[in-house]
């Protein structure tokens, strides 16, 4: 027997990254590989997975418009709760609009507690802003098809929504798809 062995009840095996974060500033909604931007596509919705790893409470939502998309364009911005089977389910809030007429960060105040689960932020654009996006080192969804490599994890997206209010619960029928997610930034006001 080895006089150093841990058992695996005895502690956790990984650091948690989420454990601390800095209260009053934006974070990433999962850890990423990398920057760089995306096109919205008008009348989509994507839905952006994010792990809340412990309880907290948000007070923003901001996005950063690097390609303004004409005079008095905006976006909408959102939270989901997770549904059934890692798919956006009940609207816990819809953030309202932003304008995408400029290139700027934009944000949009909410104050939402959130406890420790799964929750999917969510972008509309009535027009074809680009904005700044990421990739995700990891997302519950999965890999997209082109393997265990350093790839672009799942978010959703559906075409055709329309711009408005946000549906409650979240629309059906959208695709899960490996590609830059849009950099939607929570702000943490606190850790409850």
């Amino acid at each position: 027997m080895l006089g150093n062995t841990i058992h695996m009840a005895s502690g956790p095996t990984r650091y948690n990254l989420m454990e601390k974060i800095k209260t009053g500033e934006y974070f990433y909604p999962m850890p990423i590989l990398g920057h760089g931007t995306i096109a919205l596509a008008a009348n989509w919705i994507y839905a952006i997975p994010f792990v809340v790893e412990r309880n907290i409470t948000i007070d923003r939502l901001a996005i950063q418009v690097t390609g303004a998309s004409g005079a008095g364009t905006e976006a909408r911005l959102g939270l989901y709760k997770d549904g059934t089977n890692l798919y956006p389910g009940e609207l816990v809030v819809d953030a309202g609009v932003v304008a995408t007429d400029a290139n700027t960060v934009v944000a949009a105040s909410i104050s939402e507690s959130l406890d420790k689960g799964l929750y999917f932020l969510v972008i509309a654009s009535e027009s074809t802003p680009t904005l700044m996006a990421f990739v995700p080192a990891w997302t519950p969804i999965g890999y997209s098809a082109s393997g265990f490599g350093l790839t672009q994890d799942k978010h959703y997206y559906k075409s055709g929504v329309g711009f408005g209010a946000l549906a409650d619960p979240f629309v059906s029928g959208a695709t899960a798809f490996g590609a830059w997610h849009p950099a939607i930034l929570p702000r943490l006001l606190t850790l409850d």
